[in-house]
Formats: C-alpha cells, sequence, structure tokens
C-alpha cells in the first residue's frame, strides 16, 4: 500500500448539521425538520458540493428557500460550525505520514471546507494532496470522483486504501481498484490497517 485516502466526515472529524438548522429555526417560519429538509433533502447541498454554486450564491438561495430573517453572514457563520474532532483517527495520521502519501477524499463544499481549515490547519498539513468534491465537480460515489482522487494518488489503484464511514463510497473504491475500510470505531480501524499490511510508526 502506498496511498491513503482519509473521509473527513465521521473519520477525521464528526459532523452534524443539526447543530445548524436549529440555529436557523427560530429566524423562519418553519419548523426544524422543515429547515433541514429544506436545506439537505434537496438538490441544494449536492449542487454546492458538486461545485455548480459558490458559497454566496448558496447561502442567497438556502436563505431565500426557508425564508431567513436575520443576516447572511450570521447564517454563513453557523451553517460552518458543525464540525467535532475525532481525537484518535487526528492522532494516526501524522504516524502514517512517513510511510505513506496521504490524500483527504471529502464530499465538502466551499464553506464547510474554510471551516475545516481554520479548525483543521494542523492536521491538514500532513496531507499530500486534498481531494474536495466541489473542486472535482464530483462526490463519492460516482467514478468521477475516484478518478480525480487517481491523479492525486502516485500510485496504482491496487496500492491505494479508502477510509470511509460510508459502505456505499467503500464498495465504489473497491469497484475502481483500490482497497477499502468501512471506518466504525478506532479500534476496528486498528485491526484493518493491520490485516492490509499497514505499519503505525
Amino acid at each position: 500500500m502506498r496511498t491513503i485516502f482519509f473521509d473527513f466526515g465521521n473519520v477525521l472529524a464528526f459532523f452534524d448539521h443539526r447543530r445548524a438548522t436549529v440555529k436557523f429555526a427560530p429566524f423562519t417560519d418553519l419548523t426544524e425538520v422543515e429547515v433541514f429538509d429544506a436545506i439537505y433533502n434537496t438538490s441544494l447541498e449536492e449542487e454546492f458540493e458538486l461545485g455548480n454554486i459558490n458559497g454566496d450564491e448558496f447561502v442567497h438561495a438556502a436563505c431565500a428557500v426557508i425564508g431567513y430573517q436575520d443576516t447572511h453572514s450570521r447564517f454563513r457563520q453557523d451553517f460552518m460550525d458543525i464540525f467535532t474532532p475525532n481525537p484518535e483517527v487526528c492522532a494516526l495520521v501524522p504516524k502514517l505520514k512517513s510511510n505513506y502519501r496521504l490524500v483527504l477524499a471529502s464530499n465538502t463544499n466551499e464553506l464547510h471546507f474554510e471551516q475545516i481549515q481554520s479548525e483543521y490547519a494542523a492536521l491538514l498539513q500532513h496531507f499530500d494532496a486534498l481531494a474536495l468534491s466541489f473542486q472535482a465537480g464530483a462526490r463519492k460515489p460516482h467514478p468521477g470522483f475516484y478518478s480525480y482522487c487517481q491523479n492525486l494518488a502516485d500510485a496504482e489503484p491496487r496500492d491505494c486504501l479508502l477510509i470511509d464511514d460510508l459502505t456505499t463510497n467503500v464498495e465504489a473504491a473497491q469497484a475502481f481498484g483500490w482497497k477499502g475500510i468501512h471506518y466504525t470505531n478506532y479500534p476496528a480501524l486498528l485491526h484493518e490497517l493491520g490485516r492490509f499490511g499497514i505499519t503505525v510508526s
């Protein structure tokens, strides 16, 4: 194994969109569930994560669709603040750095990545490359995302491994010729890494 791809959400850090939507709801005439559905269960989020709209366009559209009655600046701040670190996996990354090429492989958008860059700058410095859906124009599990990642791998597909919290994304990686680990918890991750002969220095 030469290149390890790490998913971000629910692997390196946990996220909860409802941290944002509970803050949005008091400034709308909708329930929190209706706010969540309007933003996350329509094409709006997908278009944002594909990079088809930018941050300002997303904020404008999201505020309009939920009837948001506070400032765009406040909406943006609350939308971005959804992450909490997964300390064990974050600590694992530098231990792998000396022996493997590390690539972040994340379905994300411009604003969430802005938050990631701010909160997790020390972690990101260990990565050799960043594969982000809004820059790739494709999201996992679409093959186009894996093709984009492969260009950053500096390794043959058989020498690549994806760690992801979603089985559909892992299965798509395996179909692409990579190895895959479905992340559930840290002890299981260490076991799976050992099964692939990956050493943690």
